[in-house]
């Protein structure tokens, strides 16, 4: 099932990549951090404070059902067997009864089995159309359906999916008190686009957004939508601009560490262009940034636009950095896709800032000093084990760990443009917090509205 390089498992060593002669070699040890259990969550029904109405929902196998056209849909059960997301064109309908409902129609009739690890049976009789609801023009929840396809061992059986907001409407909720108070448990809907993260909060807890399950495995639930890979174009969906929520923010020096930690190469240093949340503080991605590394080989390498290294400042002088595709292609023996990877980059998703803080080794962060982001450590001590702190993965072996080698990780951002600095000579600056309360020396860390000159911001203490 979908594994986790995590550091709370068990630290297995596996072999180097073989590269070809006439490509640049891989170097190191290869090493797989595992946690066994991440894929079992939390699938419990669980209550919405204040929530009292009862469901009332038609059942969508009485709704009656008009064509709607052609449009896309993107895989997220089968990553976790740990299989790549695939895209397939797929038909439409819409409900004539349930206002906001609609269905994709033979969903899984185009995927193709990779024949991978994982032996698969195809039933197209058990398959059942996904049908989904759209809330307020913004939310979307989506109805347990069965793939037909059957995990062919022992502990395998028909490999079906729900949404664990199907729990908290079983607890007695309306689609519509869901999406005013636990927004992060459905998908989201903009522009007849549908995405869903892997994970969501609920009073201290963090669920599953999606949950697989297997008809011969009766204990166990586990992680759908692993690397969010959920997605819908509906027909008529306008594109997605990948840009909508930030803001340009310069230019950042990123010193790499990911390609040295595979291959004998040295580090580069290049500037990329940086954007800013335009809703969280401290929340900053660099743009593409491996277009700018000069590979030493146009044969061996390929670079792909369209990936973001995200880096999470909003509680610094912590920080942490999104796993994450670089968009370099090793195209030699045993190649494939290269990713930057860290342990934190693995846990935050699936737990907050205070419980990761209080409960594990401070030597996991990566820190921000003077507009400087480094990796102060390579490794960290945990339950008496040695363990890498970040390093590099590549898609041919999703077991395979490159910690590390140096460390080299930095990230100079800009100093312009960053923390809503305004202008001197404005007056005194003022610091409040997100609720209004006046604070005289706001704490390293703190999200305040600044107010000076009659201007105000939302910033990060730093």
């Amino acid at each position: 099932m979908k594994k986790n390089y995590s550091v709370l498992g068990t630290l297995l060593l596996g072999g180097a990549f073989v590269a070809s002669a006439a490509a640049p070699a891989f170097t190191g040890q290869s090493e797989t951090v595992r946690m066994a259990d991440r894929c079992r969550v939390k699938a419990e029904a669980v209550a919405v404070e204040g929530v009292k109405a009862q469901v009332k929902q038609q059942a969508a196998d009485t709704d009656k059902w008009e064509a709607l056209g052609t449009g896309s849909f993107t895989d997220f059960v089968f990553t976790t067997l740990e299989y790549a997301a695939q895209t397939m064109e797929v038909t439409f309908e819409k409900s004539t009864t349930t206002p906001g409902r609609y269905r994709i129609v033979n969903p899984y009739e185009k995927w193709v089995d990779p024949k991978g690890q994982f032996p698969l049976a195809f039933d197209a009789t058990k398959m059942t159309p996904i049908v989904f609801d759209v809330v307020n023009d913004k939310y979307v929840y989506v109805h347990e359906f069965n793939t037909g396809y059957s995990l062919e061992t022992a502990d395998g059986g028909e490999i079906s999916c729900e949404m664990n907001a199907g729990n908290i409407i079983a607890s007695g909720a309306t689609l519509e008190e869901i999406a005013a108070q636990v927004p992060g448990c459905l998908g989201t809907y903009k522009n007849g686009n549908i995405t869903a993260s892997e994970f969501f909060s609920l009073q201290g807890q963090q669920y599953a957004v999606f949950l697989v399950s297997f008809s011969k495995d009766t204990e166990n639930l586990y992680l759908g939508n692993s690397g969010a890979t959920f997605a819908i174009k509906m027909p008529g969906a306008k594109e997605i601009d990948p840009n909508d929520g930030w803001k340009e923010a310069g230019k950042a020096k990123y010193t790499d560490f990911v390609i040295p930690s595979m291959f004998d190469l040295q580090a580069q240093t290049f500037e990329v262009p940086m954007q800013e949340s335009e809703e969280t503080p401290g929340l900053y991605r660099l743009v593409n940034p491996y277009k700018y590394w000069t590979s030493p080989d146009a044969n061996s390498f390929t670079v792909e636009d369209n990936h973001y290294l995200v880096i999470h400042a909003e509680n610094a002088p912590d920080v942490w950095i999104e796993n994450t595709e670089t968009g370099v292609n090793f195209n030699g023996q045993n190649g494939g896709m290269i990713s930057f990877f860290s342990q934190l980059g693995d846990i935050m998703p699936m737990a907050s800032y205070e419980t990761v803080k209080a409960q594990l080794p401070a030597e996991l962060w990566a820190t921000i000093k003077d507009d400087v982001i480094t990796y102060p450590n390579l490794k960290f001590t945990y339950n008496g084990n040695e363990v890498p702190n970040y390093g590099a993965t590549i898609s041919s072996n999703p077991d395979g760990f490159y910690p590390a080698r140096a460390n080299n990780f930095r990230v100079e951002l800009p100093k312009s443009g960053v923390e809503g600095i305004v202008a001197e000579g404005e007056g005194e600056a003022e610091y409040f917090t997100l609720d209004g309360m006046r604070v005289e020396t706001p704490a390293k860390g703190t999200v305040v509205v600044r107010r000076q000159g009659g201007k105000a911001s939302k910033m990060i203490i730093r």
